[in-house]
């Protein structure tokens, strides 16, 4: 019983995470193109 608890939960918390994704992508649009840019100028060091 615990573990459907448990997965219903991380599956909530899914859903949440994707909504949220999905706000701050609508939100930051217009900042997208820049933020592409600067990730390529400045490429993450691996």
């Amino acid at each position: 019983m615990q573990t459907v608890v448990r997965i219903l939960i991380i599956a909530f918390f899914a859903s949440l995470l994707f909504t949220m994704n999905d706000l701050i992508k609508q939100i930051y649009q217009p900042q997208q193109q820049v933020i592409t840019t600067t990730i390529q100028q400045y490429p993450l060091p691996k």
